[in-house]
């Protein structure tokens, strides 16, 4: 979750990740842009990750365990705050 006020002429890009347990259906109101994948598989595909990105994958991948995803979902348009969702279950 973020913080965010909640006017109509306040507006941001904003993009999401989100990491959920790999038998649930994770949506936005952007696609994603690959298929869920498990966070080791993904730490070992991806070869130029930053340094800060990289110990954000280990550190993901030693607390939620091989049976959790990454999501990542594309960039949105300029966006009120109140326009932006996603669900995951």
């Amino acid at each position: 979750m973020f913080p965010c006020f909640d006017q109509p002429d306040l507006k941001a890009y904003m993009k999401l990740s989100v990491v959920a347990p790999t038998d649930w259906t994770v949506v936005s109101n952007q696609p994603s842009n690959k298929n869920a994948f498990n966070l080791t598989e993904y730490k070992s595909s991806v070869k130029l990750l930053s340094s800060s990105s990289a110990k954000l994958i280990d550190l993901l991948a030693k607390k939620v365990g091989d049976d959790t995803s990454l999501t990542i979902f594309e960039s949105t348009e300029l966006l009120p705050t109140y326009v932006f969702g996603f669900s995951a279950g």
